[in-house]
């Protein structure tokens, strides 16, 4: 979602149905985080933390990284959580 634009988080089902279907055939197993972008925009945020919250709750969404594309930050971050998660999820850790 761009935390710019609160109709983004608003389509974030649509989207998370679409990748279930698309990638693991409605699987609900596999680990996703909910990445918010534009987060060197944050004085333009329209998107409020409780209704991101509500969201992951909602979809059942592992965790939730903001970042900014524009200056890198919490990038890796996003990928290490996600690299965690998978371990986790395969018993590797």
């Amino acid at each position: 979602y761009d935390i710019t634009k609160a109709s983004s988080l608003n389509n974030f089902g649509n989207w998370l149905n679409l990748f279930k279907q698309d990638v693991s055939g409605n699987k609900t197993d596999i680990p996703i985080i909910m990445v918010g972008n534009k987060l060197d925009l944050l004085n333009m945020r329209t998107v409020s933390i409780e209704d991101i919250i509500k969201s992951s709750r909602d979809h059942n969404i592992l965790d939730f990284i903001e970042c900014s594309a524009k200056t890198g930050e919490n990038v890796s971050l996003i990928f290490n959580a996600l690299t965690l998660a998978i371990m986790k999820k395969a018993s590797f850790i």
